[in-house]
């Protein structure tokens, strides 16, 4: 979410006003940086969960995909902003500890 939607969600759910300047400080503050993007891939609401789910059971299966070719072509949103994607270095995924095969 961009800083402008994050004040509105505020405003509006809990009626509290404070500027779009002082959200994108705390989001700095706790880590997440924001760039923009010239292209990014949307997934819709409903593919989200199922992207997730099965991340967790490739994870949970203890998936090795040695018999796959990945290739680095794509970028994806997981938000409705085309322009700005916001991201947290180090995330969950990055600090999962590697198995020995």
């Amino acid at each position: 979410m961009t800083a402008e939607a994050i004040k509105l969600k505020l405003c509006d759910t809990f009626n509290v006003n404070v500027t779009a300047r002082y959200i994108s400080k705390l989001k700095k503050k706790i880590g997440w940086t924001t760039s923009r993007v010239k292209y990014c891939q949307l997934i819709s609401v409903k593919n989200k969960k199922a992207r997730l789910d099965w991340c967790l059971d490739a994870l949970s299966r203890n998936e090795k995909f040695k018999n796959v070719i990945f290739t680095d072509e794509t970028s994806i949103e997981m938000s409705a902003n085309g322009r700005i994607c916001s991201y947290k270095k180090q995330s969950e995924f990055e600090r999962l500890p590697a198995k020995a095969a």
